[in-house]
């Protein structure tokens, strides 16, 4: 077939070698009858783009050719399969696995393929491939299966809420089996997605665990592992202090929780003094200042939650220095009114409206998913608080708000609290009803 085309585009194999860069010897090989040499891939490409086909015109024929038991090479396989990802022919992709599933030698260098298209940001094609491979669980190592179902929950995050904790549980079982920098990864997603679901005893049980692989690969304040720290910081997604770091902020949330506020201020310590992970990188010296400016914020907080409102000066001051803690911050200074008891009518004039500043900041260094949960959570907080002081219209305009941002982050969390809300808003109804009838 492909020499026929050319025979019928340049009538000799000699016209079509000056024109392609492939030596008549070669063309001569390939289509020698009736034992041809096999057509290497680069071959192929430069044989179709030259007869002024698209790159793709025979990968069908190609994979149909040389895809079947006693064909099968390497370079042939993994030259195609990079491509076919590279253009997203899922079809031709789909083809070609499909007459691999018989032969499980090849399943690495297909996972290899897989790895190098995430690399190069064809996630779509590198999606297809984890999610092909994970159907060969007895043939592939137990590292391999994990890393696959690594990369088919980091592809599936979004804002949806309720979307990343099913993938989240699906894929826990294979936590353990994955290496140390994507399992680093793994507890730091994990915790975040439990947190925003409010979810504080199993993100605590995570957060011990990250706490426990950092110590482990990084030391400690008093015997710091730094060439573990240097290695590390090439292949993390992160600078390491960052799951260090987050494992103590974690911890601390949880006993916050609970109200174990002696425990919780040991937390804050750890946290707030990483100053032993500096390297000299401006990376480095960034992230261990942020947390030390949640160590502040969350030693007001420690004290609001005691009922210490003489903090609340001093908190507002820091929060016009450090907006972008405005909204978290506004839910912790939420939550201690609530409980207690006490005023924050002078806070909520001064912050109340820059909620929604930060949002669309690019320098926000808090995640899309962790900024639209908390702009939730703290309308749901901001209409507690209304309602507890009798301004119902105020408190019903929060929670409408609050619903709006539900629909988008989609966390079952937030609908069990806006039910609550509404059982409020009943109750209220029905008594006032009650009153003007008596």
């Amino acid at each position: 077939m492909i020499a026929e085309n050319i025979l019928d585009s340049y009538n000799s194999f000699s016209n079509f070698s000056k024109k392609s860069g492939i030596s008549r010897g070669a063309l001569s090989l390939i289509f020698k009858k009736p034992k041809p040499k096999p057509i290497s891939f680069d071959q192929l490409v430069k044989i179709t783009t030259t007869l002024g086909y698209p790159e793709e015109h025979f990968f069908n024929l190609y994979i149909e050719t040389y895809f079947v038991e006693g064909s099968f090479n390497r370079s042939r396989i993994e030259s195609l399969l990079d491509r076919c990802g590279e253009l997203e022919l899922m079809q031709h992709l789909e083809k070609a696995l499909r007459l691999l599933e018989s032969t499980p030698y090849y399943i690495p260098i297909i996972f290899e393929v897989a790895e190098r298209l995430h690399e190069t940001n064809k996630k779509n094609a590198a999606l297809f491939i984890y999610n092909w491979i994970t159907a060969h669980t007895s043939e592939i190592s137990q590292e391999m299966l994990s890393i696959c179902h690594y990369r088919i929950f980091r592809c599936g995050l979004l804002l949806d809420s309720d979307n990343n904790l099913q993938l989240l549980y699906r894929l826990l079982p294979f936590k353990l089996n994955l290496p140390p920098h994507l399992k680093l990864e793994t507890l730091l997603n994990a915790t975040d997605i439990l947190h925003h679901q409010q979810r504080y005893e199993d993100q605590d049980i995570l957060a011990e665990e990250l706490i426990s692989l950092c110590v482990e690969l990084f030391g400690t304040e008093q015997n710091a592992n730094h060439k573990s720290i240097a290695l590390y910081k090439d292949i993390l997604e992160r600078h390491p202090v960052v799951y260090y770091g987050r494992g103590y902020l974690l911890k601390y949330a949880y006993l916050e929780s609970t109200q174990q506020y002696e425990k919780a201020q040991e937390y804050v310590k750890a946290y707030g003094s990483l100053y032993w992970f500096d390297d000299d990188t401006e990376i480095a010296k960034a992230e261990i200042e942020k947390f030390a400016i949640f160590a502040k914020a969350n030693v007001w907080n420690l004290e609001l939650l005691q009922g210490n409102t003489s903090v609340l000066p001093e908190y507002s001051a820091f929060l016009d220095d450090h907006p972008l803690e405005i909204l978290p911050s506004f839910i912790s200074v939420l939550t201690a009114a609530n409980d207690l008891g006490f005023l924050i009518d002078e806070f909520l004039d001064k912050f109340e409206t820059r909620l929604t500043e930060g949002l669309a900041d690019p320098h926000n260094y808090y995640s899309e998913s962790t900024k639209r949960n908390n702009h939730s959570y703290a309308l749901y907080h901001l209409a507690i608080y209304y309602f507890n002081i009798g301004q119902v219209e105020k408190s019903l305009s929060a929670a409408i708000e609050c619903w709006r941002m539900s629909s988008v982050v989609n966390n079952e969390q937030h609908v069990k609290l806006l039910a609550s809300l509404t059982l409020l808003y009943n109750t209220c109804s029905l008594e006032n009803t009650h009153a003007e009838r008596e």
